[in-house]
């Protein structure tokens, strides 16, 4: 018998690589779909496996969410690490966080429809927990930056680093929202050179 003519079972892909298709797809569908588009069934069919399969991974609903809020923290922090804002001037820092925020978001949607959503917050404490430390670590991002900014004489020193830099996330998740309730105005570039301008005369001295 030739066994090279023997149909060839596929090659079976390994934990970590199945859980992250799994966490991508769950993402790409709350991206597109909310929070109620997001069920096992749905991810299984996204990815090509049994619907048990999901849960053999993850054991919950619950404990999927969480991992996918870790995942998007994961690339959050990978891609703030890349731009070396510490290297940068503070007012072209500041600049770029809004470049790359607006990326961020153009290439995961899936974190709005997250942040704001009340099944988010009522199903598990760890969850809100787990997506609270995500947006307290872009927090001490940003004020890293306004520090800098205070300790070059750039930037006004009237309100602490911090307190500016919670302003600054409350603008970004109020830009979050508008772009789950206007669809048909999307984030464009005139959008983040404005609100540039309104962190950076915000910031300035004297303001």
């Amino acid at each position: 018998m030739d066994i090279s003519a023997a149909p060839k079972k596929r090659a079976r892909k390994d934990k970590d690589t199945r859980r992250r298709e799994i966490l991508m797809a769950a993402l790409d569908i709350v991206g597109e779909a909310g929070m109620t588009g997001l069920t096992t069934r749905e991810v299984a069919l996204r990815v090509g496996i049994a619907q048990p399969t999901v849960m053999l991974h993850f054991g919950s609903k619950d404990e999927l969410l969480k991992e996918m809020i870790g995942l998007a923290h994961s690339r959050l922090v990978e891609g703030l690490d890349a731009e070396h804002f510490d290297e940068r001037a503070p007012r072209v820092a500041i600049a770029a966080l809004v470049a790359f925020h607006f990326r961020f978001l153009e290439r995961l949607p899936a974190m709005p429809k997250i942040l704001f959503s009340e099944e988010t917050r009522i199903r598990d404490v760890a969850i809100y927990s787990r997506l609270m430390q995500m947006v307290g670590d872009y927090t001490t991002r940003i004020a890293a930056i306004v520090r800098a900014g205070q300790e070059a004489g750039i930037f006004s020193t009237t309100y602490p680093a911090e307190e500016r830099a919670r302003l600054i996330v409350a603008l970004f998740q109020g830009i979050a929202f508008r772009s789950l309730i206007e669809k048909d105005r999307p984030m464009s570039e005139a959008l983040a050179d404005m609100v540039i301008d309104q962190i950076l005369e915000g910031l300035a001295c004297g303001r």
